[in-house]
Parts: structure tokens; C-alpha cells; sequence
């Protein structure tokens, strides 16, 4: 175990006690604590049967309700017949309205429930509800987005993602080896996947916050505004030792630990740490090269609502439930979306390459529109975490495996680019999976989003809001919702043999650009100067030519002035003849007479 000071808060490499994070489940009548498994490490909630494996499977689990492994959930639809009563207008005889989803064929007898004038029963509008969610599911084509924002949601139908959140439990948590219970998180996750209201409250916010840090004598200063700002939080440093005893004595026994051990860098198993850090204890993760601007309980305030209004009207359908639990519902935070409480996960966005106009696909990054992880607040067992955890997981299998093969081949092999493997881009597909999933929202709403917004239990923050360049932004007026100051000296791109290989690989791309842009300008050079060559060379051919042609037209002239002048005096030599032939003549006839 490992022992949680109070602010600010070394964790040492000696094993010792977890801090309890206890809060009280209000029932009708009484109340149960919940804590970690410094405690327990469960939710007790109901029967002590709660922790039976087989529960999982159980059929109402699986459809998003509860069974006999938790009260978060739904009872069994026989038990759990909620009626809404409606106004005369709505017409209808309530002695033929559906119970349960089921139309009592005729001469049948009817289950035995109270229904009023227009009532509805409450599988109708959770139907409803579910047909909603599959047409926006249906709509969303994975190869566009895929191509066009880089993003891999994988399954993105509700109960489908349900399925598969239990899959990743069952196959990597299991059991508590030490107590034989169901984890803590299990029950708040599912109860988050059910289109029901919960039948008893969700784990409140933990006011802890957890950082890592390879050296921990080589923190920044600035990281001490955490416990300036927010002076009411629990403040705590894992070095790497420390945060794999705190996975090894949380998860000991179970697949996950002997996965967690085998991965081949720390920058990996930091990342899956926050991941189950705040899947099972809550609170705030940040990176140690971050400082708060503003106390947490300010972020993302005031923000916009943009769930699905026909999910927050049926939701609110559904907290009129004439259930006797029902006045625990009664919340005001009704008027501002379906979930209950404050936001049960807040996030925000690294950078939107679309707002600014970037090429995403060349600026090192894994997403169009990414999610930030080095900074992130939750409530306890957030579906997201579990999805996030099993995608690591299943990746980690799969380059184990491929690793191998290469081995066995003689190949080289370079392991999956930590961004993609445990990084922002699996963290941001989970996000997205779930707000789309839940929710109906989809990836386009992500786009240019320029203030916080609500979706459901998940608030989402603002580009540049977990990215302050400068500790003063807050005091910016456009920067209005600035939280989070991030001087990123993250060292694990460093430790990455992906990025090393990137890295070269970019190297040699550049040595190679500088040769094919040398060698192009030599070719320019050379085809430059032939062309000058040439053209010189046409000149002269030209001019030699053009003196040719003037010489030959000179030639011509002369020659034509000769002819000209040899005719005139053949015609005067002809003249003169014809003259003296002429006198002979005249001289003859004279002699004659």
C-alpha cells in the first residue's frame, strides 16, 4: 500500500496505506460508504451476493439495467414499472396501454400495475430513446472518418458498447483475487450506460489530484500553484516506481497487472495509470509540468449545454417516475442536460487543425480534432476509463504477438507509436465513442467549438484551455477559459521508439529532400545555361543569316544596277550603231543622186 500525504504529497517507494475516499449512498432508509480498495476497493451496494461473477452476464446488466450485483442500476422490468401521468388530452385507455414493452395478447390477463389516464410506460420512452441513439449510430460512416479526421471508434451502437466495456472487464479485472468482489468502478460505469436514471447516487467528484514524474526532485516550481490554488485538494506525485506498486496492489492477480508489468516503456504505463487512477479513485490527473490558473471548480464555467434536447426531454420524462426512490432524482441540474450532478468527466480539447486550417496528417499529431490527456477531472468509473484501459490492453496483446512473429522471421520491429497506443489518439477515439455512443453527438460537433460545452456527463473544454503558453492567459480577454498552464516537458517522446524511428526516418527524409533539391538545382543550373547556349547560339545563326540575306539582297541589287547599266549602254552603243549606219546610208544616197 502506498501512503497519500497531505499537500503536497511525495509518494515514497515503500508500501503503505491508500487514502479512504468514502462517500455516503443515500437509500430510503439507509446509507452504505463507498471507498478504494484501501477499504475494499468495491461499491457495496445491496446483497452480499454483489460480488458474484456470473451477475455480469446477467441479463439485465447486459441490456443497461441492474442486477443483482449492484443497486446503480435498474431492477428487473416486472419490478420496476415506472408510470408517467399525462392530461386527459392525451386520449388512450389506460387499460390498454403497453407495461413493460409488452401488448397483453387478448383474453390474457393484464400484469397487475397502477396506470393513469395517458400514461406511458417506461420502456416506451427508453425504447424511444434507444431508436434515437441507433439512427445516429447507424449514420456515422467509420471509413470517412477514419480518412478524414483520423478517428477509430470502433462499435459506436449502445448496447453493443456496453457489451464490449464488459468483455474488457471480465477478460482484465475479473474478480478481487484478495476479497473475491467486483470491482469498485464496474457498477457507476454500467449505471452510466443505462438510459435509466440510477436508483442511488453516482460517486461524487474526489478532491485529489495525482501527477507523475520520473525524478520528483525535478519538478518545476510552478507545480506548487496546485496547492496554492487549491488549497482544499489532496495533492499527489507518483514516481514510476510508485504508480506501478499503486496498479500491482490495486489490481494484483488480475490480467491487467501481468500486462501492465510486461509493457516495454514507462511512458506507456504512465499513461494507463491516469487512466486507472481516476477509473477507480476519481479526481484530477495532470501532467507535473502543469500549474491551475483557476481553481477546478471554476472550469469550463459558464458553460453550453448541446445534449441531444430530445435525450434531455425524455430524460426528464423519465424523473417523473412514480417509483418511491424517485424524489432522489429531483435534482435541479435536470434544467441543464440528462445526467445528474456536475459533469462526470471534463476534457479538453489539445487542438482543432480544422478551425485553423492545418493538414493534421502532417504536423505529428494522431487526430484532426485531438483531446488532451495530460490533463483531465472525473468522477469515479467513467465509462470512457474502461474503454481506453481495453483498447491499451488488447494493443499491447497484439504488438506482443507481432513482435514475436518478427522475432521468429528475422524482422525488425518497431513498436505502435505511443499516441496511438496508449496516448491522445486512443484517449480521443474513446471520447468521441462514447459522447456518439450515449449521447448521438457526433465528431462534426466537435468542430470549431470555441467555448465549454455540456454533453451529457461530460464537459468539454475549449482548444488552448489545458494550454496555457503563458500563467497570465487567464487575464487575457481572449483567452476567457483558460484553466490549465502546460509547459510540456514531457519526456516521453524521448523514451518512444516510434518517434525515435520517426524521428530518423524524417531525418533521412530531409537529407534525402536536400540531395533531390541540390541535385535539382544542379540540373536547372546545367539546363539553364544549355538553354542560354542554345539560345546564344540560335542568335548568332540568326545574325549570320540576317547579314547572309542582306549581303545576297546587296548582291542582287548590284547585280540588277549592273544588268541595268550594261543594257543602257548596249542600247547606246546600238543607238550609236544605228546612227552611223544611218549616216552611211544617207551619205550613199547622196553620192547615188
Amino acid at each position: 500500500m502506498l501512503l497519500l500525504k497531505r499537500r503536497p504529497v511525495l509518494i515514497l517507494v515503500v508500501p503503505i496505506a491508500l487514502t479512504v475516499v468514502a462517500f455516503l449512498l443515500h437509500t430510503q432508509t439507509d446509507a452504505t460508504a463507498w471507498v478504494s480498495k484501501a477499504a475494499a476497493n468495491r461499491f457495496q451496494y445491496g446483497d452480499a451476493d454483489s460480488s458474484r461473477t456470473d451477475d455480469l452476464d446477467h441479463p439485465d446488466t447486459a441490456a443497461g439495467g441492474a442486477s443483482d450485483s449492484s443497486d446503480w442500476g435498474d431492477a428487473d422490468t416486472d419490478d420496476h414499472i415506472h408510470t408517467f401521468i399525462g392530461g386527459p388530452e392525451t386520449g388512450g385507455d389506460h387499460n390498454n396501454a403497453v407495461v413493460g414493452g409488452v401488448v397483453p395478447e387478448e383474453g390474457s390477463q393484464p400484469p397487475v400495475t397502477t396506470l393513469g389516464a395517458g400514461a406511458v410506460a417506461t420502456n416506451a420512452i427508453e425504447s424511444y430513446m434507444r431508436d434515437y441513439l441507433l439512427s445516429r449510430a447507424e449514420g456515422f460512416d467509420a471509413k470517412v472518418h477514419l480518412d478524414k479526421y483520423g478517428l477509430k471508434l470502433g462499435v459506436v451502437n449502445l448496447e453493443a458498447y456496453h457489451r464490449e466495456l464488459l468483455e474488457v472487464y471480465n477478460e482484465f479485472f475479473g474478480v478481487n483475487e484478495e476479497t473475491g468482489d467486483v470491482y469498485s468502478f464496474l457498477a457507476p460505469v454500467l449505471s452510466r450506460l443505462s438510459l435509466r436514471p440510477p436508483t442511488a447516487p453516482l460517486p461524487p467528484l474526489v478532491k485529489q489530484v495525482a501527477a507523475t514524474e520520473k525524478n520528483l526532485d525535478k519538478i518545476p516550481s510552478y507545480f506548487d500553484d496546485w496547492d496554492r490554488i487549491m488549497p482544499n485538494w489532496n495533492i499527489t506525485l507518483f514516481d514510476d516506481t510508485s504508480l506501478e506498486q499503486w496498479v500491482n496492489y490495486e489490481f494484483g492477480g488480475s490480467e491487467l497487472e501481468r500486462l501492465f508489468n510486461r509493457l516495454p516503456r514507462q511512458v506507456l504505463k504512465s499513461d494507463l495509470f491516469r487512466y486507472l487512477f481516476l477509473l477507480v479513485e476519481g479526481g484530477i490527473y495532470t501532467d507535473s509540468d502543469t500549474a491551475p490558473v483557476i481553481p477546478a471548480e471554476r472550469w469550463g464555467q459558464p458553460y453550453e449545454d448541446r445534449t441531444p434536447e430530445i435525450l434531455e426531454h425524455l430524460s426528464r420524462l423519465l424523473m417523473l417516475s412514480d417509483d418511491p426512490q424517485a424524489d432522489v432524482f429531483n435534482h435541479p441540474v435536470l434544467e441543464e442536460g440528462g445526467e445528474l450532478g456536475e459533469p462526470a468527466l471534463v476534457v479538453g480539447i489539445e487542438f482543432d487543425s480544422i478551425m485553423y486550417g492545418w493538414d493534421w496528417t502532417k504536423i505529428g499529431v494522431s487526430r484532426a480534432v485531438q483531446i488532451t490527456q495530460w490533463t483531465m477531472m472525473a468522477r469515479p468509473g467513467h465509462p470512457v476509463f474502461l474503454d481506453v484501459v481495453g483498447r491499451a490492453l488488447h494493443k499491447t496483446i497484439q504488438i506482443e504477438e507481432e513482435r514475436r512473429k518478427a522475432e521468429e522471421e528475422g524482422r525488425e520491429y518497431v513498436d505502435e507509436w505511443a499516441l496511438e497506443w496508449t496516448g491522445p489518439g486512443v484517449w480521443t477515439d474513446c471520447v468521441y465513442r462514447y459522447l456518439l455512443a450515449r449521447y448521438g453527438f457526433t465528431p462534426e460537433m466537435l468542430i470549431r467549438v470555441d467555448r465549454p460545452i455540456r454533453v451529457g456527463d461530460v464537459l468539454i473544454l475549449p482548444s488552448k484551455t489545458f494550454a496555457a503558453s503563458e500563467r497570465k492567459e487567464v487575464s487575457e480577454k481572449n483567452k476567457p477559459f483558460t484553466a490549465i498552464f502546460h509547459g510540456f516537458n514531457g519526456r516521453w517522446r524521448g523514451e518512444d521508439p516510434t518517434v525515435k524511428k520517426i524521428n530518423e526516418l524524417k531525418k533521412i527524409e530531409k537529407e534525402k529532400e536536400e540531395k533531390e533539391k541540390k541535385e535539382k538545382e544542379e540540373k536547372e543550373k546545367k539546363e539553364q545555361e544549355e538553354k542560354e547556349k542554345q539560345e546564344k547560339e540560335k542568335a548568332a545563326a540568326e545574325a549570320a543569316a540576317a547579314a547572309a540575306q542582306a549581303q545576297a539582297e546587296l548582291d542582287e541589287k548590284a547585280a540588277a544596277e549592273r544588268m541595268a547599266n550594261e543594257e543602257k549602254e548596249r542600247q547606246r552603243l546600238e543607238a550609236e550603231r544605228k546612227a552611223a549606219e544611218q549616216k552611211l546610208a544617207d551619205k550613199d544616197d547622196a553620192a547615188t543622186r
